[in-house]
């Protein structure tokens, strides 16, 4: 079963992914935006495995969690947008420019400052 550290390295994953697409993000600017919702996920699921849930199991119930623990409640509409556009880029073709990747990055890096200070990885 995953648990926190797994979670973790799955983040670091996708985090080494984004830098290394940061050269072209405008050229393909989705997945920059889906990459952000990943890597929050399992940022998110990292913490949830802390509380002995290790598998999540899907989307829906993941929402659910986030109103369940105050630790996640404080980023659920953030996490929700970041989940939304994920969903437009992979399965409606939504196309997004400059102004929606930076709109990504600044949500995915509010979520991402909480989640690390909530698991303890950075003061």
């Amino acid at each position: 079963m995953p648990d926190t550290a797994w979670h973790l390295a799955k983040a670091g994953r996708f985090e080494a992914f984004l830098d290394a697409i940061s050269a072209i993000e405008l050229q393909h600017p989705e997945w920059t935006v889906i990459g952000h919702f990943y890597v929050v996920l399992h940022y998110v699921d990292g913490f949830y495995a802390t509380r002995g849930l290790s598998r999540i199991g899907s989307h829906t119930r993941r929402r659910q969690l986030l109103r369940a623990f105050d630790e996640t409640r404080m980023i659920e509409d953030a996490y929700r947008f970041l989940e939304k556009a994920s969903q437009e880029a992979r399965y409606e073709g939504t196309p997004f420019d400059a102004f929606d990747v930076e709109q990504s990055r600044r949500i995915y890096g509010e979520i991402r400052a909480a989640m690390r200070r909530i698991l303890a990885l950075d003061p």
